[in-house]
């Protein structure tokens, strides 16, 4: 077969662009601007500027860095890691199993919370002034000074309030800090900003 080399050149270009939208991710674009790749991309809302890249893997697994926050998923993007650790915010978040095992380690100034869910066994521990606290069957509510935590075991539902947002159910994660605010959802959804 002899094509041109114009022609090898224009189906190099197009199969590299194929390839990218395929993998999802961002691709590079000019200084300043984010394209975003894939066909479960989300719309895009704000400014190019505050999108934030985030790396993903063959398996749809996504990897994500930014300042002192670590993001990435495991298991075909069904399991997440989360670490923070930023002036006087520590925190760890793991999920397993799909989301039906989680781990979650807080520490705001001198408050921590720990606590394990898994297959309806769920263990917390507090440390620090804590102004309230109810075990409701298969529901926990801990109020601190710092910190406030909903566990739903039946529902795998946590919210986590304070100087950092976070809520995930198994299959959604939403968290917000003073510098970024990021979303996922377990089947390549993911978007993550600069505030």
């Amino acid at each position: 077969m002899n094509i041109s080399k114009r022609q090898y050149i224009k189906a190099a270009g197009v199969s590299l662009a194929a390839l990218s939208l395929g993998v999802g991710g961002t691709l590079a674009t000019a200084p300043g601007q984010t394209a975003l790749a894939g066909p479960d991309a989300p719309a895009q809302t704000g400014s190019s500027d505050d999108r934030l890249d985030y790396e993903r893997d063959e398996n749809g697994n996504i990897e994500f860095d930014y300042l002192d926050l670590t993001f990435e998923t495991n298991n075909n993007d069904a399991d997440v890691e989360l670490s923070v650790n930023s002036g006087d915010v520590r925190l760890d978040f793991e999920s397993d199993n799909a989301g039906t095992d989680l781990e979650v380690s807080m520490e705001v100034g001198g408050e921590m919370i720990d606590l394990e869910g898994s297959d309806g066994d769920v263990e917390l521990e507090a440390e620090g002034a804590a102004d309230s606290f109810e075990d409701d069957s298969n529901e926990l509510e801990y109020k601190g000074d710092a910190i406030q935590l909903e566990w739903d075991d039946v529902n795998d539902e946590l919210d986590i309030t304070g100087d950092v947002t976070l809520e995930y159910d198994g299959t959604e994660l939403e968290y917000r800090d003073e510098d970024v605010m990021l979303e996922w959802e377990s089947g390549n959804d993911f978007e993550a900003r600069r505030l």
